[in-house]
């Protein structure tokens, strides 16, 4: 009898611990968002909603969607900078947490990849006897990678990211001239967890 109490008891003991543990969770998150290359780019807002699914205390995995309000720098000819005119810089990834410990306060670190959709951008220079040159980089889906550091403290959270992404670019051959977009961004954002924190 006492050998089936303690097997009752190894068996049970995993499930009522589970129940105290909230693997679906929901993260929301605001901050400022900045272009890595600064030369002309202008930062803002960002904001993001991130499912997340807990495996383990330790282990999550995020489907994070953004939406970053950022101007980056635009090189002409690389040595004529300007900020682009899109605005507006939309992503949606996958990103694999993992914290460190599982008390009130956990240090966590993240990796993933998404797709994010950058707006087109014109820009215009004026030339010779009032002529004006159009120069155009056009909307890119681009494939990224996405690290980031941070901590949660109970069930608010704080981190910094970095989005690296190719840079966009168009040709313009018959008058020998190069556009340049710089996509990759910096982030830095606090939020809360809905779903109670990790215990």
């Amino acid at each position: 009898m006492q050998k089936l109490f303690i097997a009752l008891f190894l068996l049970v003991a995993p499930l009522v611990k589970a129940q105290k543990f909230t693997a679906l969770k929901l993260n929301a998150v605001v901050g400022y968002a900045t272009p890595l290359d600064m030369s002309a780019g202008k930062g803002g807002f960002v904001y993001s909603v991130e499912p997340r699914y807990h495996l383990t205390h330790q282990l999550a995995v995020c489907l994070r969607f953004e939406q970053a309000y950022i101007q980056r720098s635009e090189i002409l000819n690389s040595n004529l900078e300007y900020p682009s005119q899109a605005k507006l810089n939309t992503s949606g990834a996958i990103i694999a947490n993992y914290a460190i410990g599982t008390k009130t306060v956990q240090p966590f670190i993240g990796i993933g990849a998404g797709l994010f959709h950058v707006d087109p951008s014109t820009q215009l220079l004026n030339g010779p006897s009032s002529s004006i040159y159009r120069f155009t980089l056009p909307a890119a889906n681009l494939i990224g990678g996405i690290v980031r550091i941070g901590v949660n403290y109970s069930a608010l959270t704080a981190e910094i990211a970095g989005n690296i992404m190719s840079d966009t670019s168009i040709n313009y051959v018959g008058m020998n001239s190069e556009l340049i977009g710089k996509n990759t961004y910096l982030t830095a954002k606090v939020g809360y967890t809905f779903g109670g924190r990790q215990r």
